[in-house]
């Protein structure tokens, strides 16, 4: 499964576009990362890689297909998207909202589906808790438990995985469960696409990563090391960068004046 975008552009009514000309391939088993400063139309290409926006030019496919023209219960069926943030409008119960993703597979493999993805993302134990008792952490792991139950059903080297900063609200622990799962989705042969602001987990834990500048025109999109270099970086967000891999693995991708910024000794 290839999801692919042909000199897709985007704006909304009245407004200037937020996505320009953009022409790339997202491959399965590949972890790829959105990168860009704010309002360079990150959110906006998860949605239209969804089917949820129509392009105002060029195109989104699926397997060649138009994304927008599959049947929304069909693309149920091989696509899921975290958003990045869900305010309840109903009491649900954790187990309810995650159950709700399985609406387009029916009633087959529904509970083992639900339980699955309720311990993968490590929240069994609140199972009954109504989401609005839920911080936004956890809430943020609900949505993820609901993606992981959507796929459950899906082949192996099929499906798609949207996420938009999937761990932005989570503690270190979760955040690295998260990249786990992400990881996992794209092991099975899923196409996995993750909208991220953590520049030095992006180059750590992506493969391949679309660095976009703020009018929503890519600057570079290939292997993460070839894309995350100090000139391209400050080519996206207009101030300069450090990029370093320590002998011990971590990585340093940083603001260059805030690596020499003075101390102020206390008084």
């Amino acid at each position: 499964m290839i999801l692919r975008c042909d000199q897709v552009s985007f704006a909304f009514p009245g407004g200037r576009p937020v996505v320009r000309e953009l022409s790339t391939v997202f491959f399965p088993g590949e972890i790829a990362a959105l990168l860009g400063p704010n309002g360079a139309g990150k959110s906006t290409l998860l949605r239209l890689f969804a089917g949820l926006l129509p392009p105002s030019g060029g195109s989104v496919t699926l397997d060649g297909i138009d994304v927008a023209r599959i049947p929304a219960e069909r693309r149920a069926r091989s696509l899921a998207m975290v958003p990045q943030r869900d305010e309840p409008a109903f009491a649900y119960t954790v187990r309810d909202c995650v159950r709700l993703a399985r609406y387009a597979h029916g009633s087959q493999g529904l509970e083992h589906a639900v339980d699955a993805a309720l311990e993968r993302t490590r929240l069994t134990s609140l199972a009954e808790t109504t989401l609005d008792r839920l911080s936004i952490g956890q809430r943020q792991r609900v949505l993820l438990a609901r993606a992981l139950a959507q796929l459950d059903s899906t082949p192996d080297g099929q499906g798609v995985l949207l996420a938009d900063e999937p761990a932005s609200a989570l503690d270190p622990a979760f955040a690295s469960l998260a990249r786990d799962v992400l990881r996992e989705q794209a092991a099975r042969g899923r196409v996995v696409v993750v909208v991220l602001h953590d520049l030095a987990a992006a180059l750590a834990h992506a493969d391949r990563v679309l660095l976009l500048d703020d009018s929503g025109r890519a600057v570079a999109f290939g292997e993460s090391d070839a894309v995350m270099t100090p000139a391209n970086l400050q080519q996206a967000f207009g101030t300069p960068f450090v990029v370093r891999r320590e002998p011990d693995g971590h990585v340093l991708v940083a603001v260059a004046h805030a690596l020499h910024t003075p101390t102020v000794p206390r008084s």
